[in-house]
């Protein structure tokens, strides 16, 4: 298993949110991006969180295939979900109600 390091963030860690985040509804959008941030691709991903740890990052099971997706432990990108219906770009899958959302972004390395 992937282990998270030195991610630069803001907020240290809240162990109470991470707990709470557990069995909760997750929406979430990635943008991937080059290091020097052309994009690369979007995405977005939806499920129930299994697991939230600070040095395994937080495991999403997958409503549309039922597979484990592990997102940083990124718990400031985290925030309460609006009402309403969001549509999936990529699936065109309606999630309603999400409990939360975030939004990540990823880059890529620099090769040497």
């Amino acid at each position: 298993m992937d282990t998270f390091e030195n991610l630069d963030r803001d907020d240290e860690w809240d162990e109470d949110f991470a707990r709470n985040l557990i069995g909760q509804s997750l929406l979430v959008g990635l943008t991937y991006v080059e290091h020097d941030g052309r994009l690369i691709e979007q995405k977005q991903v939806f499920g129930i969180v299994e697991s939230c740890t600070e040095k395994a990052g937080i495991g999403i099971r997958l409503r549309s295939s039922g597979a484990l997706f592990v997102i940083a432990p990124v718990l400031d990108a985290i925030e309460h979900g609006d009402p309403g219906i969001y549509r999936l770009a990529s699936t065109g899958e309606e999630v309603e109600d999400p409990d939360f959302i975030a939004s990540i972004t990823v880059t890529k390395p620099q090769k040497h």
